[in-house]
């Protein structure tokens, strides 16, 4: 027996708003006097429809059961058809609107979360070097009809900086100033914890900067733009706001984001920052060993906890930001660039990364498959399709997508950039066996046969890919197509 809309419409409802009462839904699906008895004839033909009862005999409100899914993406109008059954027609147009309407951008929305601080008050913006943290002020500011000053004051919105002022810090408690303090990663000065201890929780407010995600940025300052040359720009900067205006327009050369490095490194002892400039030399994560070859061994807990490098007990140290470390590696001299290199030879690891080992098998794209939306972590949705922005080594972003319950094709279509010196890799796991293939740069379309059950799609190296996703059935053909390697021969992880 299939759904009534009248059905359809309920289960949408009760999906994207939640649990709602009988007498809710009577009114809105009938709408007169007999409607709750309307209602339980309804709710009978629904179970008739899915096989079994929806909901426990009783219940009110109706709750939507977990094994009901909502599928939020396909084509057509959204909630099509709906909007003549009883009086939905109004829910039906507010749901449209909410899915046009464009979604602010992750610093869009950390603006319109802040807009509600009112002085006096400590704003901490947590954030590396060209995060963007005084543009965020200054647009705070603005929202908030705000006097912006870049000096200590004692009313408006103030916005300090490393090297804080620490002769005017009684100025600043004693006024009515909406204080806005940019931290930089590592150990907390003095300066932020005297501020800290004499401000309340109630009027203290800690967030952190993030990079920009590849879609926030393809959004506004990459708009337009080839693949090739945003995803470079996006990259090379680390996603932050200040550089990638930078890398676009020299991006060899971005000389403003290089001296802030090194103004901010030159905070570091001397010994301590030439070790860190040889380090830059080392790609990916690096053994104690190859800190001591560079003679840098002993600065190693001075500089992670300054927040330069961080260490992965399995893997060792790596820089913090990769984008750091490929501006300071060229701040060396190009002689003692050849000299490190001289001392590294042997002791570089090898393997790091996965080693192609998807194999080719036969088949033929049939028709085209519904599926349910994959879950992933590290995996941005976009339009249509997703991207992956891997900005640091050891990051493996992956996509959870749910089983078909046979086995299909699935096509992978995009683009992919990867530095010079770098490589990017797709990865296919089912069953606990897995296998890999390098994607090659700029545009790609691999078709992978995927036995039955769920399976994830994963990414490995350094890069950015945009890729949509398609479910076919697979027919008997000779089309070569990439699959999971024999089970013997599988790659454990």
């Amino acid at each position: 027996m299939p759904l009534s809309r009248k059905g359809l419409a309920l289960l949408y409802y009760l999906a994207l708003e939640g649990p709602t009462s009988r007498m809710r839904l009577a009114d809105l699906l009938y709408g007169h006097a007999a409607s709750l008895q309307n209602l339980r004839v309804e709710l009978h033909r629904l179970a008739q429809a899915l096989g079994r009862p929806p909901f426990p005999k009783g219940q009110d409100p109706l709750v939507l059961p977990p094994w009901i899914l909502l599928l939020k993406e396909g084509q057509g109008e959204a909630l099509g058809g709906l909007e003549a059954v009883g009086g939905l027609e109004e829910w039906v147009q507010g749901v449209r609107m909410a899915l046009e309407a464009p979604k602010p951008c992750g610093r869009e929305a950390l603006l319109e979360a802040l807009e509600g601080m009112a002085p006096p008050g400590l704003l901490v913006l947590r954030g590396r070097l060209g995060s963007g943290a005084q543009g965020v002020a200054q647009e705070l500011a603005r929202r908030r009809d705000l006097p912006y000053r870049p000096r200590p004051h004692s009313t408006g919105l103030v916005y300090l900086e490393p090297p804080y002022p620490e002769e005017d810090l009684e100025t600043l408690l004693r006024g009515r100033a909406l204080l806005v303090l940019w931290l930089l990663p590592g150990e907390e000065p003095r300066f932020f914890l005297e501020l800290r201890a004499r401000y309340g929780a109630e009027r203290t407010w800690v967030v952190d900067l993030p990079p920009l995600t590849w879609a926030e940025a393809r959004k506004a300052w990459l708009q337009g733009l080839p693949f090739s040359q945003a995803a470079g720009a996006y990259f090379l900067s680390g996603g932050q706001p200040e550089w990638l205006p930078e890398f676009l327009s020299a991006p060899k050369t971005p000389r403003r984001p290089l001296a802030q490095l090194e103004l901010f490194a030159r905070l570091l002892p001397k010994p301590a920052r030439e070790a860190l400039e040889r380090l830059a030399q080392v790609p990916g994560f690096f053994s104690r060993e190859v800190a001591e070859a560079l003679e840098a061994a002993p600065h190693l807990a001075a500089l992670e906890r300054k927040g330069w490098l961080v260490y992965d007990p399995g893997r060792g140290y790596r820089f913090a930001q990769e984008a750091e470390r490929r501006l300071l590696a060229t701040a060396l001299p190009p002689g003692e660039r050849e000299r490190v290199w001289e001392r590294l030879q042997g002791l570089l690891p090898r393997g790091a990364l996965p080693r192609p080992s998807l194999v080719l098998l036969r088949g033929r794209r049939g028709r085209e498959r519904a599926s349910l939306p994959p879950e992933g972590k590290g995996v941005d949705p976009l339009g249509e399709g997703w991207a992956v922005a891997l900005l640091n080594p050891g990051e493996n972003p992956w996509l959870a997508v749910p089983s078909l319950g046979e086995e299909a094709l699935w096509e992978v279509r995009g683009e992919a950039w990867a530095p010079e010196d770098g490589a990017l890799y797709l990865g296919l796991r089912s069953g606990g066996r897995e296998g890999w293939l390098a994607l090659g740069e700029g545009a790609f379309a691999l078709r992978l046969r995927v036995p039955a059950g769920p399976f994830r799609l994963g990414f490995r190296g350094l890069g950015v890919v945009e890729f949509t996703l398609g479910a076919y059935r697979l027919e008997e053909g000779e089309e070569a197509l990439w699959a999971l390697p024999p089970e013997e021969e599988a790659q454990k992880v």
